[in-house]
C-alpha cells in the first residue's frame, strides 16, 4: 500500500528448472515466520511456495511453469503464526507482480 520498493522477485530458468528468486530488505517475522505465496491474478487463489528466512537477503524457491501460465504472477510475503491454520494469515508485508 505504500508504493515503497522492499525487494525484488524474478523467475529464473536454469536447464529444466524454474525458480523464483526473491531478494528483500530484512523483514521482521514478529512472533512467527515469513511465508512466500504466489497469488493468481484473479486474487481468489493462492499457493504457498515456501518459508523465507528473515536473515537471508536472497533465496530461491522451485516453482512450476504451470503456475505462471495459469496466472499466479503476484508474489506475496506474509507473517504467519505458529498455529494449525494452513491458510494465508492476512498479514502481508510485501507484495508485487512479476513481469511476464
Amino acid at each position: 500500500d505504500t508504493g515503497q520498493v522492499k525487494g525484488t522477485a524474478d523467475v529464473v530458468r536454469q536447464d529444466d528448472r524454474l525458480d523464483l528468486a526473491v531478494r528483500t530488505e530484512p523483514i521482521d517475522p514478529a512472533d512467527g515466520y515469513l511465508a512466500v505465496w504466489l497469488i493468481n491474478e484473479d486474487l481468489q487463489r493462492m499457493v504457498s511456495i515456501g518459508v523465507l528466512r528473515h536473515d537471508a537477503p536472497e533465496q530461491t524457491f522451485a516453482i512450476a511453469q504451470d503456475l505462471i501460465d495459469q496466472g499466479y504472477v503476484i508474489v506475496d510475503i506474509s507473517r504467519e503464526g505458529f498455529d494449525t491454520a494452513p491458510e494465508h494469515s492476512g498479514d502481508s508485508v510485501v507484495r508485487g507482480t512479476l513481469a511476464t
